[in-house]
């Protein structure tokens, strides 16, 4: 195609060269048969102009050339004297350097405007797609404006220096705050002590170092609304480079209704323990004892007879007494502590008189503190945490020994249980078990940090610490 286009363009040249020469013949017989004294020059000016215009440089000086020829001949007279000779020689010198002139400057001239209308081609071309560029920006900008506008989830994002720049209406209605009061303040107004001033050394540590903590994952964390209650929260915390601008965007949700689920779930399943509990003590236990009773009596009966049976009837009799020590252990573990707070080492210590009676397992118990100054909501969070904790590794980690240790460290309670066992799954997130969610939950309800993995030398450690005095623990029902 674009040889074609190439042919046609060097062939059109050449039928305008063609046009000129016999356009140029025609003036020069008209111009000779007017004779001398009657020359039309500006027939010859517009012949040569038009050809270099639309043949270029190269015709137009091929025809200034020979339209110089043709006025010279033109105006030649004979017999021709001397003096004719050398004016007729300037005359073609001079209307040869017009000519040239004037070819070129047509040439040039039509040359200057093809790249004009080049240049002006690129410039609509250009501003074409600029426009249709911004067009396309202000649909996604439009587009992206309405998604943030009509998410569920709050999004607010900050830059580097914490300074909230955007806040939607999702997360005006959960924090309370109208977007125009909270743009252009600091994230710390969102986040409740003692969290408020470590947040901007976050910030800074991570633009220093490089190493995400909380960037890219998510993560359960309480906030403070406007009136300064606090609640808990799901945060999901991405980066985003604009131009030399760094922002983070963080997406939140408020999820209360679901701690207030996973507390209700908690409560029906301590209470339907209490209940087991209560029917074990009152009815299985009441009953095993009765039975324990009459077996005696059968035994003392068949030892007065002498015979034999009575050894067998005694046996039984030690087998009921062994149900009845081991119902009560069940019964202890589903009930174990009082309505006195504190009493998390005994309960723990029975515990561990239970895992040993009931499973074979040495179970150990380290206690160095007091839950004094915890609640009784806390104290049997803790203990179920613990208990979980010990079953896992009986039923889980096939473990032979563990051992629970219950520390007071000043600022912050710290309980342990490790286990010599098979420890938890290599894979991340095989375990998936209740139990597991269950602990997470009671965790959380209390405002305590759970942490479970291997240790290296097999077995599991499951870790929990919770701030004394938290203020976390009292969000329960926020």
């Amino acid at each position: 195609m674009q040889e074609s286009v190439t042919w046609l363009k060097s062939r059109s040249k050449l039928w305008v060269v063609g046009a000129g020469l016999m356009a140029m013949t025609i003036v020069g017989v008209i111009d000779f048969l007017a004779g001398p004294g009657n020359e039309v020059p500006i027939l010859y000016v517009l012949v040569v102009v038009i050809v270099a215009w639309h043949a270029g440089r190269a015709a137009g000086v091929s025809i200034a050339v020979i339209g110089t020829a043709a006025v010279s001949l033109a105006s030649l007279r004979f017999p021709v004297t001397a003096s004719q000779v050398w004016s007729g020689a300037w005359s073609a010198v001079m209307g040869l350097a017009v000519f040239l002139i004037l070819a070129l400057l047509a040439a040039r001239t039509r040359s200057l405007q093809d790249q004009l209308k080049g240049k002006v081609r690129e410039l609509i071309k250009a501003i074409e797609e600029c426009q249709n560029a911004t067009d396309i920006a202000q649909t996604t900008r439009t587009k992206l404006g309405a998604y943030v506008d009509t998410a569920v989830d709050g999004i607010v994002t900050v830059d580097d220096h914490g300074i909230i720049d955007t806040f939607n209406p999702a997360a005006e209605r959960i924090f309370g705050y109208h977007a125009h009061e909270i743009i252009g303040q600091n994230m710390r107004l969102l986040v409740p002590p003692p969290y408020r001033d470590q947040h901007d050394r976050y910030i800074c540590d991570y633009l220093r170092t490089g190493q995400r903590k909380v960037i890219g994952s998510s993560r359960q964390v309480f906030a403070q609304r406007k009136d300064g209650s606090l609640f808990p929260m799901e945060l999901a915390v991405g980066e985003v480079q604009l131009g030399n601008r760094r922002l983070f965007t963080g997406t939140v949700r408020d999820i209360t209704r679901r701690r207030q689920l996973e507390k209700e779930v908690l409560e029906i399943s301590d209470q339907e323990r209490r209940r087991i509990a209560q029917d074990l003590h009152d009815g299985l236990c009441q009953h095993l004892t009765a039975t324990e009773f009459a077996s005696q009596v059968l035994v003392e009966e068949l030892t007065e007879q002498s015979l034999p049976q009575a050894a067998e009837v005694k046996r039984i009799s030690t087998y009921i007494s062994q149900a009845i020590t081991q119902a009560h252990a069940i019964a202890r573990g589903l009930e174990p502590l009082g309505t006195a707070p504190g009493g998390l080492g005994p309960a723990l210590s029975e515990m561990s008189t239970m895992v040993q009676t009931l499973f074979h397992v040495h179970c150990i118990v380290k206690a160095n503190g007091s839950t004094a100054l915890l609640d009784q909501a806390q104290v049997t969070h803790l203990y179920r945490i613990a208990q979980e904790a010990v079953t896992n590794a009986i039923k889980h980690g096939k473990a032979s020994e563990v051992v629970i240790e219950f520390s007071d460290l000043g600022d912050q309670i710290v309980l342990i249980v490790e286990d010599n066992g098979v420890g938890l799954p290599s894979e991340p997130g095989a375990s998936k078990g209740m139990g597991i969610r269950t602990m997470n939950y009671r965790a959380r309800l209390i405002g305590a940090t759970l942490e479970m993995h291997r240790r290296p030398n097999g077995g599991t450690r499951v870790a929990l610490s919770i701030p004394k005095n938290n203020r976390a623990a009292t969000c329960e029902g926020a």
